[in-house]
């Protein structure tokens, strides 16, 4: 079981904003973010051949100055999830002295994510929660190779992963899958 909790208080953050009138992104500065949040993350082995996983994160951005646009002061940072929560298992099978076939499964949640401080014509741009699933078999050897298969986005969750503005956006990547040779020396 590991843990941490932080606290910071940022000036002058970075943020990226759609100005329609020169239609382009722009990068402007919040005067002032308070930042505070933690993670949790555990591992449970009731075997040496499985385990399972996960964690917690938990992050406040809240902007808390900013003289370019007011009407945002409370509201959440942009790009910042509050919420995200991921679990899995690991199976190890042993095939021969050298050789293990390696079973894992991945969940991944990421909770409302907004796109824009707020308070402007654009409106606040938001992706709901979302949830990924991913899977991997692979064959490795103790020598350092390993052959897999392996898969993410199982479920084919439709998402945007940045919202600019109403007209400009970037959808997530759907489903994939592929096969993979690594090795190591």
């Amino acid at each position: 079981l590991n843990g941490a909790v932080f606290h910071s208080n940022v000036k002058d953050l970075q943020a990226f904003n759609f100005n329609g009138a020169v239609n382009a992104q722009v990068v402007t500065n919040i005067d002032r973010v308070k930042v505070w949040g933690g993670e949790l993350e555990w591992v449970v082995r009731p075997s040496n051949d499985f385990k399972f996983f996960g964690g917690l994160g938990y992050t406040d951005a809240e902007i808390r100055k900013y003289d370019a646009n007011p009407a945002a002061i409370g509201n959440q940072v942009p790009y910042t999830t509050k919420l995200t929560i991921n679990s899995g298992f690991e199976y190890e099978a042993r095939m021969t002295q050298d050789t293990d076939l390696v079973f894992r499964g991945d969940w991944q949640r990421r909770g409302k994510t907004y796109f824009h401080e707020g308070g402007t014509f654009v409106g606040v741009p938001v992706r709901d929660a979302i949830n990924f699933v991913s899977g991997r078999i692979a064959l490795e050897h103790t020598n350092g190779w390993s052959i897999s298969v392996w898969g993410k986005n199982l479920l084919n969750e439709k998402y945007y992963e940045e919202v600019v503005a109403p007209d400009y956006n970037y959808q997530g990547r759907p489903r994939t899958y592929g096969l993979e040779f690594s090795a190591s020396f």
